[in-house]
Order: structure tokens, then C-alpha cells, then sequence
């Protein structure tokens, strides 16, 4: 859902953008994946339609999230994270 104000401040728009990649990355980090994807995905509906290059790279970062999120484990980390938690 695109809001008003990133339409009305242009200038504004690519330091919002970059904060909310950046915002979106700690909590990943900090293993709050709901709350990442869920500024990824206003990252997209925001600048999903914007031509600005730095925008879209925003738009691209994002999207490369949310599909990293989204795929499975590769096996051998789950058996390591089993082992771990068992030692």
C-alpha cells in the first residue's frame, strides 16, 4: 500500500527506502523474521512502481529477503543445529 507522503517528498524517499533495507536486516539478524518480512513487504508495496534506480535496487533487496526467508533449510544445517541442541 503506497502511501501519500512517499509520493509527496521525493528527496525523502531513497534515505526511507535504505532505512527500511537496513531496518529490515537487524531484525532479521536479531531472528525477528516476522517483523522483516513484514518491512519488506512495505518496502515493495511502497516503490514497487517507482523508475528511481536507487529505489528499485531498494525494491530488489527486499524481494531477495523475503525469497531467502521463504526457502527451506539445506539438510546439513539441520542436522547441525540438531546436534548442537542435544550437546
Amino acid at each position: 500500500m503506497a502511501q501519500d507522503g512517499d509520493r509527496a517528498a521525493p528527496p525523502l524517499r531513497e534515505p526511507l527506502a535504505m532505512a527500511l533495507v537496513n531496518k529490515g536486516v537487524r531484525l532479521g539478524a536479531l531472528e525477528r523474521f516476522e517483523g522483516a518480512l513484514g518491512v519488506y513487504d512495505d518496502i515493495v508495496a511502497r516503490y514497487d512502481d517507482v523508475p528511481e534506480p536507487a529505489l528499485r535496487e531498494a525494491v530488489a533487496r527486499a524481494s531477495r529477503r523475503v525469497k531467502r526467508y521463504h526457502q527451506p533449510m539445506p539438510r546439513h544445517y539441520i542436522n547441525v543445529l540438531v546436534h548442537i541442541s542435544r550437546a
